[in-house]
């Protein structure tokens, strides 16, 4: 039997949510608004000297970054189901970076 957890946010609120930021704020890229390739932990396992996101449960959206030869291919907004909007993001090589 499969259990799932309840969140805050549906699925479409999130990439709504992802989709506001990353047009607000003018990032590179495209974000995949397909909910099947949302990701959600339940209790992320990291925390930061800028943020203490250990424990919280946190979605991933990706944002695929336009053909190019000198770009991977994406990276990911991460929006807090808590707070309902974007906390950071994970660069292309998975490292956290934090908005100001």
């Amino acid at each position: 039997m499969t259990m799932k957890k309840k969140t805050n946010l549906s699925p479409l609120q999130v990439i709504e949510i992802g989709k506001n930021f990353h047009s607000n704020n003018k990032l590179e890229g495209e974000c995949v608004l397909d909910p099947k390739l949302l990701r959600l932990e339940h209790s992320y396992p990291y925390e930061f000297e800028k943020m203490n996101c250990k424990g919280s449960t946190l979605w991933f959206m990706l944002v695929k970054y336009p053909p190019n030869n000198f770009l991977f291919e994406d990276y990911t907004l991460v929006i807090s189901d808590k707070e309902a909007k974007v906390v950071f993001y994970l660069d292309v090589n998975g490292h956290p970076i934090f908005f100001k």
